[in-house]
């Protein structure tokens, strides 16, 4: 692990969107076409979730009483903020096809420094033939990064009874932050860039580490059903404990599991918990989010427009 950079969350640039011949107008009497669109992208970064004291160094006496505490990390999970979109649009005109679908693609874009400003690899970009382990470390999140659709998910046909036009763009995160606790509970924005130690909570504070109240700390029960923090247990992050690391299938799978269970739950019954509004407005005074803080059940999006080939 290389010494640090300027730390903070950096979000690496999207890819380009591609489309079709089906996409062509062309020329005759123009027709009323229903298209739906389908976006999402993923932000996160990985933080601490437990550790443990390695090793305390103490000196006493009748003039100083001092004492340093070295915890080493056991576990770590990703904290993300998710952005999705779904939209039907009437147009008028005419196209080469009357019919026309294109599926939803997707792409990650891994970076091997962490928002302390840590390296954890040579190479600046995963996903890469010049990442990790060469074309074999094309599905390794680092990190922290961002999963973007590099083809947004794109159905057109000759608008009928059925097509209403609509548009909805929402804003889930994984969890939201307590900035204090009992008896007052305030609740903040979250952000990819709160320092590590907004991760950790009480139980796994010390003096040296986390100086001071337990709070802030991460928290934002319901969970949605399915969600996915790609935990990683038993030491701190290495690269080389990764799904992908130098196998494509298995990371490609990993990530699968990532997306697929994480954008599923947008669609999740009302009722059974989503994800948390990025600023809470409403749950101060409680320990738990109020439903008002949690994104409304979206009836669009659906993760059947995935294609990962």
């Amino acid at each position: 692990m290389a010494s640090p950079a300027a730390p903070g969350f950096v979000a690496p640039s999207q890819g380009t969107w591609v489309s079709g011949p089906g996409r062509n107008e062309t020329s005759g009497t123009p027709v009323a076409y229903a298209e739906y669109t389908q976006w999402a992208t993923i932000d996160y970064a990985r933080n601490p979730e437990t550790a443990g004291n390695n090793q305390t160094t103490e000196y006493r006496s009748l003039g100083t009483l001092s004492s340093s505490d070295n915890l080493e990390v056991f576990n770590t999970n990703l904290h993300y903020e998710m952005t999705v979109h779904n939209s039907c649009k009437i147009l008028y005109g005419n196209f080469t096809y009357q019919s026309y679908y294109q599926p939803q693609k997707f792409a990650i874009l891994g970076n091997n420094t962490c928002k302390a400003g840590y390296t954890y690899d040579d190479n600046a970009v995963f996903g890469t033939a010049s990442g990790i382990g060469g074309a074999s470390g094309l599905y390794l999140f680092g990190p922290q990064g961002s999963i973007i659709t590099t083809q947004p998910y794109i159905r057109r046909h000759v608008s009928g009874v059925n097509d209403t036009a609509y548009a909805l763009t929402q804003k889930g995160c994984s969890e939201a932050v307590l900035l204090t606790g009992p008896p007052t509970y305030t609740w903040g924005a979250s952000n990819l860039a709160h320092k590590y130690d907004y991760f950790m909570g009480g139980d796994w504070n010390s003096l040296d580490i986390c100086p001071g109240s337990e709070y802030p700390f991460y928290d934002g029960q319901p969970y949605p059903g399915g969600m996915d923090w790609y935990q990683m247990y038993g030491a701190g992050y290495m690269v080389s404990s990764e799904a992908g690391y130098l196998d494509n299938t298995a990371g490609l799978a990993r990530l699968i599991k990532f997306i697929e269970g994480n954008l599923d739950a947008f669609n999740a019954p009302t009722g059974t918990g989503n994800w948390a509004v990025q600023k809470p407005k409403y749950s101060d005074g409680s320990w738990i989010l109020h439903d008002s803080d949690l994104i409304p059940h979206n009836p669009y999006y659906n993760t059947s427009f995935h294609d990962y080939t």
